[in-house]
């Protein structure tokens, strides 16, 4: 059994494909104050926020679902994280939805579409 098929990719409880590309950067969040003095007090917020770059190719149905969760101010992810080696929850929002129509998909009988999608999901 693969990894997608025993940790599907989840959005709140809807279960998706895995997207070709799924790229996740750790981020490390802090605040920078400069002093009397001039110098630069770096105060730590967080680390380890996730900001994850998605992008594949989808049809219709599947895009009609990414754009209803474009709308939602936040989200439960499940992805499968091997530092767990299970899943991770996250709390995030979608940024930047962009899906093209791919050249000569409108050609296919019975499909309304292939679409190349594209976003971000960040963490809260």
């Amino acid at each position: 059994m693969t990894i997608e098929q025993q940790y599907p990719l989840m959005f709140n409880n809807d279960v998706l494909k895995y997207p070709d590309s799924f790229n996740i950067e750790e981020q490390t969040v802090e605040t920078v104050n400069q002093t009397e003095a001039g110098t630069d007090q770096v105060q730590l917020v967080r680390t380890g926020k996730i900001k994850i770059s998605v992008s594949h190719l989808c049809l219709a149905d599947e895009l009609i679902l990414y754009k209803s969760y474009s709308t939602l101010p936040k989200f439960t992810l499940k992805y499968y994280d091997p530092s767990l080696n299970g899943y991770a929850t996250k709390t995030v929002r979608m940024r930047g939805l962009k899906y093209p129509l791919s050249k000569g998909s409108y050609r296919l009988d019975g499909v309304r579409g292939v679409y190349s999608v594209s976003f971000t999901l960040e963490e809260f």
